[in-house]
């Protein structure tokens, strides 16, 4: 599990590497 951080590092998980399904999972966050 990869954790993004950087821009979402003031709110929670951003994008979490799923390499067990699809490739990346986006949670409900606004993206620049």
């Amino acid at each position: 599990i990869a954790y993004h951080r950087g821009i979402f590092d003031n709110r929670r998980i951003a994008v979490i590497h799923n390499f067990s399904n699809r490739g990346y999972t986006c949670y409900d966050i606004p993206l620049p």
